[in-house]
């Protein structure tokens, strides 16, 4: 589970340039990735690969090219998981006006529907009018709330996926779960 504390100093250490308000949200969304243990494989159009999902890059690599495009980012992590398994997300992130439309599909359900999320940037943008600041609080606005939505919507349902194993972890995990604000059973 991601803390605004831990995303936010990873915003910090990397300091990003941002070019808009749907930057922001996409480089928090990024910096849960890391924050959740990820590593990042691919950014930009070499996100796009037909293959990027069955043919993962398998080095991690800087966050450059990340915002080249003007309306739409894409990222590949990967994260290795126990007996050394290995998972690669694909996440794109479109942007339709004030709205930014986040799609992820992990490699380990590449069949199942894409998790998606949708989010108006005007309710996490600090504001300021410099996209260029450096003092990265500032930049957000509601922090708190969007690290948690982007931690139940999509962070707890990849988690789930990733940990779900047969026998009794099944038990255990659906113990966790049924008190947990986005499943329902």
């Amino acid at each position: 589970m991601a803390n605004e504390e831990g995303v936010m100093a990873i915003i910090r250490a990397i300091r990003p340039n941002f070019r808009n308000a749907h930057d922001k949200i996409v480089f928090a969304v990024h910096a849960m990735f890391l924050n959740s243990g990820y590593f990042l494989n691919a950014t930009g159009s070499a996100a796009y690969s037909d293959t990027i999902l069955t043919s993962p890059p398998s080095d991690e690599i800087p966050i450059v090219g990340w915002n080249q495009s003007e309306d739409s980012y894409g990222f590949v992590y990967s994260k290795v998981v126990k007996a050394g398994v290995k998972y690669t997300v694909l996440v794109k992130c479109l942007v339709m006006g004030d709205y930014l439309v986040i799609d992820f599909l992990s490699s380990k359900y590449p069949d199942k529907e894409p998790l998606g999320l949708q989010i108006n940037v005007n309710d996490y943008n600090g504001g300021g009018g410099d996209e260029r600041t450096t003092n990265f609080a500032n930049q957000y606005r509601n922090f708190d709330e969007l690290v948690k939505k982007l931690d139940v919507k999509i962070f707890s349902k990849l988690n789930f996926e990733i940990l779900i194993n047969p026998g009794i972890q099944n038990l255990m995990m659906i113990t966790w779960l049924k008190d947990h604000p986005s499943f329902v059973f």
